[in-house]
């Protein structure tokens, strides 16, 4: 297992769990946090005020697109 596909779902999971863990002991609103994080990247790779757009899948419903993977438009990397 170690070095396999399933070992790095098995890590990245098990860090996914930890960072919600976290925001929901600490209160984090972490759908509003991901997303401003996200335009406020877009915007200094950018430098404009473009929000993320392309064919990413949305956050808790919030139908805002999500990074896919390699760019931050959820285009080809």
């Amino acid at each position: 297992m170690p070095g396999s596909r399933a070992a790095l779902e098995h890590e990245l999971a098990d860090c996914l769990r930890s960072v919600l863990i976290l925001a929901h002991r600490y209160d984090v609103d972490l759908d509003a946090a991901f997303l401003r994080t996200m335009d406020e990247l877009d915007r200094s790779i950018n430098g404009s005020d473009r929000s993320i757009s392309g064919s990413g899948r949305s956050i808790s419903g919030s139908g805002r697109p999500v990074s896919g993977p390699g760019t931050l438009d959820g285009g080809p990397g």
